[in-house]
């Protein structure tokens, strides 16, 4: 695990780097594109690279390698706003039947990974009811006394809150249950599917603190049932308040962006420029220290990637700060946290943006960096 978790860090960086390209440039021709064939087919396009940055999560989630961002989260809720997404996600031939029990009973999850691990359960679901039939939903307040389950110990003496997930599928046989959550174990047809989905939903379900069971009888159906521990005390954080959306084409600052990827750094100078600002590009740190503006602290941003060759982002934000000390950082990366930390970069960091992003976000990152 620890072995594929490297394999997939260092294909995420990558790929997210072409991603970023990929969808910048797709956002640029949607822009003042008219509706019709042409548009629908970049359309398309976007939603393709859209799907392969979330097969890139998907890599590094049953590795345990997601950034979580944890919080106090009803089930129900979560549940409840992901239905209509179901529904069209498995199509018309299978009936979804719900039981949403607990309604205020909260759990300390992240809700993006809860959402996922109902998806892929809803999904499997679905490839396990070729000719159709029932998924039935439920979440249910448990004691651990009334679980009917083996509970580990970090579960056993509280309350839980239970998600059930069960389809009248082909159901699976013991050797076959035995994989289920094995990374890229899969009993369909090459083509289709990665063999990732159960992994996924295993490594979030730890990530989060439950524990998640799974019985199967072939020909009668699946019943994937998920504990995890209910909380008391924690509150949400304040929702703040909706910022308006980044100001358009009336930058000033001047920029110095630092990529070792060439076409990202093209695509982000691109960006910039249209939008008003002055960009000093560089490939490397050491080109960058090497540059006039640097030395006359010229800019007013520094925008780095973090993993380069040779010198990373944060060792040459640090250089850069102690020459000039009112500016500003911003990073960005395709890489995930550990390697974040591991090159002097926390993902929680008010200057951190993760690769692929959109125009928007980008420069509505840039502009409150700025303006901080």
């Amino acid at each position: 695990m620890e072995a594929v978790g490297k394999l997939a860090g260092g294909i995420a960086h990558d790929f997210n780097n072409h991603l970023t390209v990929i969808g910048g440039y797709v956002e640029a021709v949607l822009e003042n594109m008219p509706d019709g064939p042409a548009r629908e087919g970049i359309q398309e396009i976007q939603g393709a690279a859209e799907r392969g940055a979330s097969l890139t999560r998907q890599l590094l989630a049953f590795s345990r390698k997601q950034v979580l961002a944890p919080r106090a989260i009803v089930l129900t809720d979560v549940l409840s706003s992901s239905l209509n997404m179901i529904r069209r996600l498995i199509g018309e031939n299978v009936a979804i039947e719900t039981r949403l029990e607990g309604v205020t009973s909260r759990i300390l999850a992240d809700p993006t990974q809860i959402e996922q691990i109902i998806v892929n359960l809803a999904i499997n679901a679905r490839d396990a009811m070729p000719r159709g039939g029932t998924l039935f939903i439920e979440t249910a307040r448990v004691l651990p006394t009334a679980s009917g389950r083996a509970l580990p110990p970090e579960l056993s003496t509280v309350p839980c809150v239970m998600l059930e997930v069960r389809d009248t599928g082909v159901g699976m046989d013991r050797e076959t249950l035995s994989h289920l959550f094995e990374p890229f174990f899969t009993t369909k047809e090459p083509g289709r599917g990665t063999g990732l989905g159960m992994s996924i939903v295993y490594g979030f379900v730890r990530q989060n603190g439950g524990h998640i069971f799974c019985d199967s009888v072939p020909n009668k159906g699946t019943t994937i049932t998920i504990c995890f521990p209910e909380i008391h005390g924690v509150h949400e954080p304040a929702r703040q308040k909706t910022e308006a959306a980044a100001p358009r084409a009336d930058g000033h600052e001047t920029v110095l962006l630092v990529e070792d990827d060439g076409a990202v750094r093209k695509l982000i100078r691109r960006l910039l420029q249209k939008n008003g600002y002055v960009v000093v590009e560089a490939e490397s740190g050491a080109a960058a220290l090497a540059t006039p503006v640097t030395t006359a602290c010229g800019f007013q941003l520094l925008i780095t990637d973090v993993v380069m060759p040779e010198m990373n982002g944060a060792d040459l934000a640090r250089i850069l700060i102690e020459r000039c000390p009112t500016a500003k950082v911003m990073y960005l990366s395709g890489y995930m946290e550990d390697e974040m930390l591991r090159n002097g970069v926390a993902t929680g960091d008010a200057g951190f943006l993760q690769k692929p992003f959109t125009a928007e976000l980008f420069l509505r990152k840039v502009y409150d960096i700025l303006h901080s």
